[in-house]
């Protein structure tokens, strides 16, 4: 690391952020005696002079700065390091909007209602506490919709207040260990699922009905060594996107267990047409013998999911048309090393792509600007969670209390289009969109 020569540290609390200029170590020492010598007196006072107990008054918050590193480049992106002390310990949806990028922390013991953290650029974050508890975001436009149990609520800027709430006809959560939202928001209307099969669909916000026409398949032995990830699935959510014309989700064509699992088995994709009825697109698997899927994603006309075909090959997968899908290489994998892919994200400013190696353990991730031609990020950029917002990428993590952001800024290479020595398809080139 090198060493901080930045004057001017950015500081962020619970109320923003702020800047403070550097205070030499000396001095710091002095300012932090006098300020507890001042605290002491200060809570001993007795102004009656009677030695009765005084109510103890709450010190100020604590303002936690934030360690200065320098960007890091690369060819594609410059990649920045943002912490921010939320003192809570959970850290959920990370979401980009037409206007910036949101998270949620859980709310400290003594408070009611859900933290959200909001941003215009990634970098500088304020946080509101909403009257709601929520356990989940998705953007809707400009806005964002909460969720938590059987409600959702609908919250806009500036300050991200709640403007209405809508009931909702199952329990709500998030999957166990994807982590994906149990409602999505779009076009067609709002698609809700839940962990115990049920999935329900509204065209227009309010009424909802049952889909029934999604085949789930009921639980079978699979046979030894047949589309077996890394590691054992758990209950969750199918992956479910929306696009421009209606929502696609991948539905398993084998399931050896009586729940929907992460990841999903040999899927066929599921689309809705212009009043919603949900047709499959394909008869059979179209991902090959054994392949499952951890995550899908959708932008411009593409749909991107991340999976494998068996423990040691993971695979991208890209498709214009949710029948056909090219596996789309990705650029220096780790030789003899174990990894996985597990989330994928995409939007104005590209595609990421996050997974995990296990030996050393450690976070990964590559980036795109068409989907089918992939950079990895610098080692020092890690987190299990990412947003792709109109002009930059951000990813989160925790460390301890703290939130870990990387924001990444592409760079006139990857905005402008060059051709990749390594031989992959040209990035930044734009190619029809499919749906």
């Amino acid at each position: 690391m090198q060493p901080n020569t930045n004057q001017n540290p950015r500081v962020i609390t619970d109320d923003g952020y702020r800047t403070q200029r550097s205070v030499p170590p000396a001095l710091k020492g002095g300012i932090l005696v006098a300020g507890i010598l001042a605290m002491v007196l200060l809570f001993s006072y007795d102004p009656t002079g009677s030695g009765s107990e005084q109510p103890m008054v709450s010190p100020p918050p604590i303002i936690q700065q934030a360690e200065e590193e320098p960007p890091i480049s690369d060819p594609w992106f410059v990649w920045s390091r943002v912490d921010i002390d939320t003192s809570h310990p959970y850290l959920e949806s990370l979401v980009a909007t037409e206007s910036g990028f949101a998270f949620l922390a859980n709310p400290a013991p003594a408070q009611s209602g859900t933290r959200l953290w909001f941003s215009a650029d990634g970098t500088d974050w304020s946080s509101t506490l909403v009257q709601a508890s929520l356990f989940g975001l998705v953007p809707d436009g400009d806005g964002l919709v909460g969720f938590g149990g059987r409600s959702a609520t609908y919250l806009s800027q500036p300050e991200w207040a709640p403007t209405r709430s809508t009931s909702l006809p199952g329990w709500i959560t998030t999957g166990y260990g994807s982590g994906r939202s149990g409602l999505a928001v779009g076009a067609g209307g709002i698609v809700v699922q839940t962990l115990a099969r049920d999935i329900f669909m509204s065209t227009e916000g309010s009424i909802f009905e049952s889909v029934d026409e999604l085949l789930l398949p009921a639980a079978q032995s699979l046979p030894e060594g047949e589309c077996r990830p890394p590691n054992a699935g758990s209950p969750d959510l199918l992956p479910l996107v929306a696009t421009d014309n209606g929502f696609v989700t991948l539905i398993p064509t084998k399931n050896d267990l009586p729940y929907d699992t992460w990841p999903v088995c040999e899927p066929r994709a599921w689309m809705t047409d212009a009043v919603g009825t949900w047709t499959p697109v394909t008869d059979a698997n179209p991902f090959g013998p054994g392949a499952f899927v951890y995550d899908l994603s959708w932008h411009d006309g593409r749909l991107v999911a991340v999976g494998g075909v068996d423990p040691n090959s993971p695979v991208v997968w890209e498709s214009t048309d949710a029948a056909v899908w090219q596996a789309a290489p990705l650029a220096t994998p780790l030789p003899e090393v174990e990894y996985e892919l597990r989330n994928v994200e995409s939007g104005p400013a590209g595609w990421i792509v996050l997974g995990s190696a296990a030996e050393p353990r450690r976070s990964l991730g590559w980036v795109s600007t068409d989907a089918s031609c992939w950079h990895p990020v610098p080692e020092a950029v890690s987190g299990r969670m990412a947003a792709v917002g109109s002009d930059r990428i951000v990813v989160a993590d925790r460390i301890g209390q703290q939130t870990v952001l990387w924001v990444g800024v592409p760079t006139a290479l990857s905005r402008d289009g060059v051709t990749d020595t390594a031989g992959c398809a040209t990035v930044g080139s734009r190619r029809t969109p499919g749906f």
